[in-house]
């Protein structure tokens, strides 16, 4: 399991490195050669657009993972212990049962996509792999939130079998 913490967190983390530094460095090549060479590049624009995807939808699955999505838990705070646990856990399965979705129906568009042959007007590079980016990051979005619930069970099978002994 800590192996596969490892393999998710070098793909996302270095991936969102080098696709967020891929699209500086094209949008500064752009610049230079659009205004001081005269001389556009247009593919460089359509290539770092696609490396935004990427970071953006690899960012998302970071985010399910370390827990830091956006949501609104003022209320689920003011629960006693048991109930907060048991809310944090619903949310949980709500997040993983999305994300499963969203995976499914991703890969079935990414896959459409290959079947088609669509190519990216300026690159002339297969579509899909531009797709690739959400059944990716819903996959990995898909194991983190898994995980999670994993650890939430074992956490509350532990303290359930630390209070019975207590009492």
């Amino acid at each position: 399991m800590k192996l596969l913490g490892k393999i998710t967190d070098a793909i996302e983390d270095y991936g969102i490195f080098v696709f967020l530094v891929a699209m500086f460095v094209l949008i500064t090549f752009q610049v230079f050669f659009r205004y001081v060479l005269k001389v556009p590049l247009p593919w460089a624009e359509e290539l770092a657009r696609y490396c935004m995807i990427w970071a953006s939808y690899l960012g998302v699955s970071a985010c399910v993972k370390k827990n830091s999505h956006v949501g609104v838990d003022g209320l689920v705070n003011l629960m006693p212990g048991p109930v907060k646990r048991g809310i944090n856990a619903l949310v949980v399965v709500i997040v993983a049962a999305f994300n499963i979705a969203l995976f499914i129906l991703a890969l079935r568009l990414t896959l459409t996509i290959a079947k088609n042959g669509q190519k990216s007007p300026a690159l002339v590079m297969p579509m899909w792999l531009a797709y690739l980016a959400l059944p990716t990051s819903f996959g990995l979005a898909t194991l983190h939130s898994l995980t999670s619930l994993v650890g939430d069970v074992k956490n509350a099978l532990k303290n359930d079998g630390e209070s019975g002994a207590v009492s």
